[in-house]
């Protein structure tokens, strides 16, 4: 594209060729302005060139930064202390507006993520007086948390059961607690599966980032000359009516039943939101971990409805995210766990008919 000889791939197993048999080769970023002006001159983990100084950074993340201990760790304080906060504030919020206050979701999850992001790295939130005085210091590069809930919370409000099985479930397996906690997570199959099915409908960049062959290579027979730019497609990948049927349609059951083994950690070429190998997204447990919290808190806490019960609409803007066209406005109208409490009730009458 351009002056540079660009190759866009939107097959699966043509993208499993390139990021497997020539990893090593495609291991490399293309040098763009952002990494130069945003990245320290391409010094950041993301832009940096593959080299022994990209692999001792990412030894650093790996190790400590973003390890498995590192993020276990973050779940049980920061994300959890955190994802309270916004829950309580928008329950605050909710109750001393009215029962059916207007919120911008998307406004709450960017600062659940800013202050998540704030706090780990210098070790306290930001404390402001109300939700708008963060506008201006939210990191609009950081929105692939803020993207898929937008876009999960849009599709259950279409799907409105969905959005009742999701709820039900979160009752059913935590109704003996205050609140879902990360140990619940592993048996929440349906709020699993609407995550997974968000990310194939609408994964945070219609692209990956592009690679660049440090070298010549072969790619299904043909030649790919040093210095190619690698743009993988993925947002065509995930429209394959060869491997999803109906790609277009919201539909549950894809995770369910016939790819209930699928995930989107990048060891499925299927699904690929967030990159494989080398290259792929560093963050992507931090992200989905905070993700998966953040939504189940939500959906346990409050029933959500858009203004005046209007139809959703779930158009999307054309760019390098594929965002809302309009912002996500919601009515959260019961206090936090109502459901649980009215499940009990309705299991203790149970038990009453039954003696």
């Amino acid at each position: 594209m351009g002056v540079h000889p660009t190759l866009v791939v939107s097959n699966h197993k043509i993208v499993k060729e390139c990021l497997t048999i020539n990893d090593q080769i495609f291991a490399s970023h293309p040098l763009f302005n952002p990494g130069k002006h945003l990245g320290y001159n391409n010094a950041s983990y993301g832009f940096s060139s593959y080299g022994a100084y990209w692999r001792d950074m990412r030894k650093v993340t790996g190790l400590e930064i973003l390890s498995a201990q590192r993020v276990d760790e973050l779940k049980r304080t920061i994300f959890a202390s955190e994802i309270n906060n916004m829950i309580e504030d928008l329950f605050l919020f909710c109750k001393n507006n009215g029962g059916n206050s207007r919120v911008d979701i998307s406004e709450c999850i960017e600062i659940l993520q800013l202050n998540v992001m704030v706090k780990v790295m210098i070790g306290r939130g930001i404390q402001l007086a109300s939700m708008t005085q963060l506008k201006g210091l939210i990191v609009r590069g950081a929105k692939t948390t803020t993207t898929t809930v937008i876009w999960l919370l849009s599709l259950l409000l279409k799907n409105k059961h969905t959005l009742k099985l999701v709820q039900e479930e979160l009752d059913l397996h935590c109704c003996k607690e205050r609140k879902v906690e990360y140990s619940n997570i592993n048996n929440l199959v349906y709020l699993q599966a609407t995550v997974k099915e968000t990310l194939l409908l609408y994964l945070p960049g219609p692209v990956l980032v592009p690679h660049l062959a440090n070298e010549d290579c072969q790619v299904q027979g043909y030649h790919v000359p040093k210095g190619t730019h690698l743009i993988v497609n993925a947002w065509k990948m995930h429209r394959d009516p060869n491997v999803w049927p109906e790609p277009e349609k919201f539909k549950l059951e894809r995770f369910l039943i016939t790819h209930k083994g699928v995930d989107a950690s990048g060891k499925h070429f299927v699904l690929l939101p967030f990159g494989f190998g080398r290259r792929a997204c560093p963050g992507y447990t931090f992200a989905t971990q905070l993700m998966y919290l953040a939504i189940a808190r939500l959906l346990q806490g409050f029933d959500l409805k858009t203004p005046s019960n209007e139809p959703i609409d779930i158009s999307e803007t054309i760019g390098i995210s594929l965002l809302r066209e309009t912002p996500l406005e919601v009515c959260p109208y019961s206090p936090p766990f109502s459901r649980v409490v009215r499940l009990i009730i309705s299991l203790f009458v149970f038990m009453l008919l039954c003696v």
